[in-house]
């Protein structure tokens, strides 16, 4: 266990650290209300309001008529 303890092994473990937390996500932080959308560059960038069905609903169509026909009942 010595030999780990030393200076060169809390070297390489300081390194073997810093290089696995430079590849780490920033925290996100914002407000209530708010979700995460991402920019044309891949960033993330806070949107105000909550995330609707209507966005959903126009990729999708009606969310409540699918999931009606999911679950067998009539539309």
């Amino acid at each position: 266990m010595a030999k780990y303890l030393d200076e060169a092994g809390l070297r390489r473990l300081a390194d073997w650290l810093k290089e696995r937390l430079a590849k780490k996500q920033d925290t996100m932080s914002g407000t209530a209300g708010q979700y995460v959308g991402f920019d044309e560059d891949g960033h993330p960038v806070p949107r105000d309001g909550m995330a609707s069905t209507a966005y959903v609903d126009s990729l999708l169509g009606d969310v409540g008529a699918i999931l009606d026909q999911i679950n067998g009942e009539e539309i």
